[in-house]
């Protein structure tokens, strides 16, 4: 997952004291995002028909004297420093801008899938900011999922709710990202509004070869279709994964199998690819 951004807002964490190499650190950032340093990868998720359902959007800094840097080197930073609302309304307006690229390639129901961090959730101007920018571009929430971490440590519960209540008004769709890794993403499926869980790809990764895994695993999928929930798993790297997964019911497929994260350019736009 993984995209984030926001200017400081009251309901933030203060900062705390800064070392000067993050100083440099948040000028950088502060002007990448100012100097369009950032971009989108997509990574398209499918159904077990091999039909195009979504597209994850993950955000790369191509820094221009480290190359090409992925969220886990700049995402950290940019939460503790006060950035992460402004880097993900960046994001979110990215997104907006590729969405009509990719209707006029694929077919017009696809949805794109956006990360966002927790602190993000407890500030409901961030929500309207989002609302500000669908205005922008005439488009509907309807066209967004919202990716929560699931390992995310919730402070203001009753304005997350409310946060995920606004946004699904507007049509958009919440999705719990990594499930499986702690307790934490079992209380947030009694909390929050909630239509899809990603599985964690450590599961994935012991397919095949822990059976215990396998029959967590198909429980999983079993309870989350108890609960009306949509199923994916990621992280999908060999196919004799992508068939048991198959025939365990999993609803929805993602992972290098299929197609690796590709800036927009390089999207395969073949809504049914899926390898036999």
């Amino acid at each position: 997952m993984s995209t984030y951004v926001t200017t400081s807002t009251s309901s933030q964490t203060p900062i705390g004291p800064v070392s000067e190499s993050k100083i440099f650190y948040i000028g950088e950032l502060n002007r990448a995002i100012q100097n369009n340093e950032l971009c989108l990868h997509y990574q398209p998720r499918y159904n077990t028909s091999g039909k195009m359902v979504s597209l994850e959007a993950l955000v790369r800094w191509q820094h221009p004297q480290h190359g090409l840097l992925y969220p886990d080197r700049f995402i950290p930073l940019a939460v503790e420093v006060g950035l992460i609302h402004h880097l993900g309304l960046w994001v979110f307006e990215q997104c907006c801008n590729d969405l009509f690229s990719l209707r006029s390639q694929l077919q017009e129901n696809i949805k794109i899938t956006i990360n966002v961090h927790v602190s993000q959730l407890e500030d409901l101007q961030f929500a309207q900011k989002i609302l500000d920018i669908c205005l922008k571009y005439y488009l509907s929430l309807e066209s967004f999922e919202f990716e929560v971490n699931a390992c995310s440590a919730m402070q203001e519960r009753t304005r997350v709710l409310e946060f995920c209540n606004i946004l699904i008004s507007h049509g958009a769709e919440f999705s719990l990202e990594d499930f499986g890794t702690a307790l934490t993403p079992l209380e947030y499926l009694c909390l929050l509004p909630i239509n899809l869980i990603k599985l964690e790809s450590d599961f994935i990764n012991r397919i095949g070869f822990c059976t215990r895994s396998e029959t967590l695993l198909r429980k999983l999928i079993e309870t989350a279709h108890e609960m009306n929930l949509t199923i994916v798993a990621e992280g999908i790297e060999h196919a004799y994964q992508r068939d048991l997964l198959v025939k365990m019911n999993c609803d929805q497929l993602q992972g290098s199998l299929f197609h690796q994260p590709v800036a927009l350019e390089k999207l395969n736009m073949d809504s049914t690819l899926m390898p036999a």
